[in-house]
C-alpha cells in the first residue's frame, strides 16, 4: 500500500505539528517528496505505514535508543501522550459518533494529524501519537544512512561525506529541521489548520488552533543535537535572530493554510465560516509585521490576499493565491537572517501593536496606498465622509473607550473558536444577526461612519476593539484589543470570557463556571443584565451621535427569537421583563439632541444630505417618550413626492387573431398620442 502525494508539493505530507530541532544557527537544506501513489487506496493516511518503523510497545525503538535526550522531552508532550488519552476525551468520542467512527485509532480519519499508523491485520492502526517519525519523516529508507559514518566518527567525518550522507537521508525520505524552515513549519499548519469539511461541519471538530510557530515549537523544543557528542546537555535555545524568521513564516504559513482550507469549501457552512475567520485574522497580524518592518515579501503577500476573493466555492483562484503565497514565504526565507527585524520583537513576546489603518477582509495596506481596496461596502466607493475635527459639533461628555457601565473582566476572551465542540449552536450563530453585527462598522456603511464621527472617532477606529463601538457590535479577543475586531456578538460576549472555563467540566454547569468568568445565565437579573449592555444605551455622546437608544426592547421576545438551548434551564417571560424592567430603570435614557450628520462628497465634487437608507431607518429604534429627540435635518429635507395626474382613456379598440400589424402598430400609435395629450393637458 502506498501513500498519495502530490508532485506539486515540495515537502511530504506529514502528522500534525513538528517534532523537530528548528534549533540555533542550524543551517537548512531542501526537503525531498515522498513517493507518489502511496497508500492510494487509503483517505486516511499521510505518510506510507510500510515504511514506520516505531513500535507500539517500546516506542523508544528506533529513535529514542540514540537521541535519548530528544525521546525524553517527546514523551512529555501531548503529541506523545494524546496516543493513550486524545480518545477518551468527552469531545473526542462526541466526534466520533457524529462522524460514525467506531474507533479513532483504526482507519479512521484521526489517523492523518493525531496518531503514527503502521499495518495492522491488514488495515491502518496506530501505533504511536504524533511520533519522530510523523515529523522527520517515515524511518525505513533513511535511517541506516543518516547514522553511517562509515569509517569516521561525528568529530572526524569530512565535510564531503557529512554531506553526501545528507542528501542521501534526504532523497529517502529525511525531514531535516535544517534547510527549508518554510517546509518543516508547513508540517504544522496542515494540520493545526483543520483543512476537512465534514470533519468540522458534521463531526464538529475544532477548525485548527491558535496557532503562533515560536510559542508552539518552543513548548515541544528538543534541541539536544550537539549533546549527542558531549557531556553539555543543554536543550538549547533559538537565537533572536532565527525566532524572527520563524515568527514571519508562521505567520504567512497561518494565511496561507486558512486559504488553502476556504479552497476545500464547497458551501457557505461552519467549515467555510471559520476559515473565513482564520483569514482575517492571518491578515491582520501580517499587517502588525509590515506596520513595524517594511518586508517585501509580506507586503506581497496581502496584496495577492486584497485581489482574492474569499469565498467557498473559487478553488482555483484560492489555490494560486497560496501558491503565490508559498514562493513568497521561501523567498523571505532565502533573502533575510533575521538581523535586520529587531522591530517584530514586541509581536514575538505577545504584545499587541495597534495597526493606524485596520481594514476590512481584504484591506489596503497602509504602506501601499495604490494596492486595490477589496472593502465590501453597502455605499458607493466614491461616496466618503468629509469632514474635519474643527467641523465636527461639540457634543456633551467625553469619548469613552468602553460604557461606563460595563463591567471590568479579570479572565480571558478566547473567540468563537474555543467554542467548536458545540456544533449546533454554531450552525444557530452563524445565521443569526449577532454573527454580523460588526458588519455595518466594519463596511463603512453610512449610518456606522456617520455615528462614528460625530462621536470622535474615525472609521479605522470604530473598527478596534478598544474603542467604543465594538464593544457591544463585536468580540475583541483578548490581547488584540488595539486590533480590528472580525467577529460579531459571539458565544463569550454572552457567556463570558472562556479563557478558564472553556474545555473544562466547569462550563457544563453555570454554578461550577461562575468563578471561572462564566456568566449565570439561569438567573434572570444576569441574563437582563448581559442583555441590557448594548441594548439600552445611556451615553449622552453616542446618543447625540445618533445612535439608537434600544427604546422598545423587550427582552423576553428576543430571548425567544435566539434560543438556541434545551428548554431545561427556561425562564419565564414575566421573569426576564420583569428583571429587565429594574435595570433600564437604574440607569434612564438621558434628554439629548442630536446633532447634524455631516454632509457626504460626491463624485463629481457636489454635496447631497448625508440620508439614512431606507434600511437604515427601518431598523433605527424609536424615541422613547416623553423625551425630546431632535433627529437630523436630512430626513425632513427629502421633498415631497409629485402628485399624480388623474384622467381616463377610452376602451382600447377590439382586436382579434386576424388584426394585421400594421393595424396593431396605428392603434398603439394613437392610443399613445391620446396619452401625450391628456398629461400635457394636466
Amino acid at each position: 500500500m502506498r501513500l498519495p502525494v502530490p508532485t506539486s508539493r515540495i515537502w511530504p505530507l506529514v502528522a500534525a505539528g513538528p517534532l523537530c530541532v528548528l534549533g540555533v544557527g542550524v543551517a537548512v537544506a531542501m526537503l525531498m517528496p515522498q513517493e507518489e501513489d502511496d497508500l492510494s487506496d487509503s483517505p486516511y493516511l499521510r505518510i506510507d505505514p510500510e515504511k514506520i518503523l516505531i513500535r507500539q510497545e517500546n516506542p523508544r525503538v528506533p529513535c529514542g535508543q540514540c537521541h535519548t535526550l530528544e525521546y525524553q522531552v517527546w514523551k512529555k508532550t501531548e503529541h506523545a501522550t494524546g496516543y493513550s488519552q486524545l480518545h477518551r476525551s468527552e469531545q473526542a468520542q462526541n466526534i466520533l459518533d457524529r462522524m460514525g467512527f467506531r474507533t479513532a485509532r483504526r482507519n479512521t480519519l484521526c489517523l492523518r494529524c493525531h496518531y503514527t499508523a503502521k499495518i495492522k491485520e491488514g488495515e491502518p492502526r496506530a501505533v504511536a501519537g504524533v511520533s519522530c517519525e510523523s515529523c522527520h519523516g517515515a524511518a525505513r529508507d533513511w535511517i541506516d544512512i543518516h547514522n553511517n559514518y562509515g569509517q569516521y566518527t561525528h568529530e572526524t567525518e569530512p565535510k564531503a561525506h557529512r554531506k553526501n550522507r545528507i542528501r542521501r537521508s534526504v532523497k529517502n525520505g529525511m525531514l531535516r529541521p535544517s534547510g527549508n524552515l518554510y517546509a518543516v513549519a508547513a508540517n504544522c499548519f496542515e494540520c493545526h489548520t483543520v483543512p476537512q469539511e465534514k470533519l468540522i461541519n458534521t463531526g464538529g471538530h475544532p477548525s485548527g488552533s491558535n496557532f503562533e510557530l515560536v510559542a508552539w515549537t518552543d513548548s515541544i523544543r528538543h534541541n539536544f543535537l550537539e549533546a549527542q557528542w558531549s557531556d553539555d546537555r543543554t536543550n538549547d535555545k533559538r537565537s533572536p535572530e532565527r525566532k524572527r524568521i520563524m515568527y514571519v513564516i508562521g505567520r504567512a504559513l497561518d494565511y496561507e493554510y486558512s486559504i488553502r482550507g476556504l479552497a476545500k469549501a464547497g458551501s457557505p457552512s461552519i467549515y467555510a465560516k471559520a476559515m473565513e475567520d482564520r483569514i482575517k485574522s492571518a491578515h491582520n497580524e501580517l499587517r502588525k509585521i509590515l506596520h513595524l518592518v517594511d518586508i517585501s515579501e509580506i507586503k506581497q503577500i496581502i496584496e495577492v490576499g486584497n485581489r482574492t476573493d474569499f469565498a467557498p466555492g473559487n478553488k482555483e483562484e484560492l489555490v494560486a493565491a497560496a501558491d503565490t503565497m508559498r514562493m513568497l514565504s521561501k523567498q523571505f526565507e532565502d533573502e533575510y537572517d533575521g538581523s535586520t527585524l529587531e522591530e517584530i520583537d514586541p509581536l514575538i513576546a505577545g504584545e499587541d501593536v495597534k495597526l493606524p489603518s485596520p481594514s476590512s477582509f481584504g484591506p489596503t495596506t497602509e504602506t501601499d496606498t495604490s494596492a486595490e481596496d477589496t472593502t465590501q461596502s453597502d455605499q458607493p466607493p466614491s461616496t466618503k465622509i468629509k469632514t474635519s475635527e474643527k467641523s465636527l459639533p461639540e457634543l456633551p461628555g467625553e469619548v469613552q473607550s468602553r460604557p461606563a457601565w460595563f463591567p471590568e473582566s479579570e479572565f480571558e476572551v478566547k473567540g468563537p473558536q474555543g467554542c467548536s465542540c458545540h456544533i449546533d449552536q454554531r450552525k444557530w450563530w452563524n445565521k443569526d444577526a449577532h454573527y454580523t453585527s460588526a458588519d455595518p462598522l466594519l463596511n463603512e456603511s453610512r449610518k456606522a461612519v456617520q455615528i462614528a464621527t460625530l462621536y470622535g472617532l474615525s472609521p479605522s477606529q470604530m473598527k478596534r476593539g478598544d474603542t467604543m463601538c465594538m464593544n457591544c457590535h463585536g468580540t475583541a479577543l483578548s490581547g488584540q484589543e488595539s486590533s480590528q475586531v472580525f467577529h460579531g456578538v459571539s458565544c463569550e460576549s454572552c457567556h463570558g470570557p472562556g479563557g478558564e472555563y472553556a474545555g473544562t467540566d466547569a462550563h457544563e454547569n453555570y454554578a461550577d463556571g461562575a468563578s471561572l468568568g462564566m456568566k449565570r445565565l439561569d438567573m434572570a437579573s444576569v441574563r437582563a443584565q448581559n442583555c441590557a449592555r448594548c441594548h439600552h444605551i445611556t451615553d449622552k455622546r453616542l446618543l447625540a451621535a445618533g445612535h439608537p437608544t434600544g427604546q422598545g426592547f423587550t427582552l423576553s421576545e428576543r430571548n425567544e427569537r435566539i434560543k438556541h438551548w434545551d428548554n431545561s434551564d427556561a425562564l419565564s417571560a414575566s421573569a426576564l421583563d420583569d428583571a429587565f424592567r429594574q435595570i433600564v430603570g437604574s440607569r434612564p435614557i438621558p434628554e439629548v439632541e442630536v446633532v447634524e450628520p455631516p454632509k457626504l462628497a460626491t463624485s463629481d465634487g457636489a454635496s447631497e444630505p448625508s440620508q439614512p437608507s431606507a434600511d437604515e431607518e427601518a431598523s433605527a429604534q424609536p424615541a422613547p417618550p416623553p423625551q425630546t429627540r431632535t433627529r437630523p435635518a436630512a430626513r425632513s429635507a427629502v421633498p415631497p413626492p409629485r402628485s399624480v395626474p388623474s384622467f381616463t382613456l377610452p376602451a382600447f379598440p377590439e382586436v382579434s387573431d386576424s388584426t394585421s400589424v400594421d393595424s396593431l402598430l396605428l392603434l398603439l400609435k394613437q392610443r399613445l398620442e391620446l396619452l401625450h395629450q391628456k398629461v400635457e393637458g394636466n
